[in-house]
């Protein structure tokens, strides 16, 4: 894989002094994968990552999930949603976790378990 022909090569290089490019992997929890943007630096947020990726424009026009809504606890109504990690913004399409200290136990409680359903990105990649 090249660099972005008008991207100066230092911003392709991590910490180590590798060649390192983002790759931004959907998958689901039968691990197939569902979305993969390549290429910009490492240096390059996920936000922007995920604003330059077809799956922002996707989900924005509602063409990101398949299948009929299923109603959530609370009345929410949704066909489908990605865990993101806290280096994502929250919407309604990325749920992430509440993150901090001194969290309610069922913040907590949450976050253990949207972590656990993350773990389905590491399982993919063989992690």
């Amino acid at each position: 894989m090249d660099k972005l022909a008008n991207a100066p090569s230092e911003n392709y290089f991590d910490r180590k002094h590798r060649f390192s490019v983002i790759a931004q992997v959907v998958v689901d929890l039968d691990l197939p994968v569902l979305n993969v943007f390549v290429g910009y630096p490492r240096n390059c947020h996920d936000i922007r990552v995920i604003q330059l990726s077809s799956l922002s424009g996707h989900a924005e026009e509602g063409m990101l999930f398949r299948g009929p809504p299923v109603t959530l606890p609370g009345g929410v109504r949704r066909n489908g949603y990605i865990l993101g990690d806290n280096g994502y913004p929250p919407s309604e399409w990325v749920v992430v976790p509440y993150g901090g200290i001194n969290q309610h136990p069922g913040e907590e409680r949450f976050d253990t378990k949207q972590k656990v359903a993350r773990g389905a990105v590491e399982r993919a990649f063989g992690r």
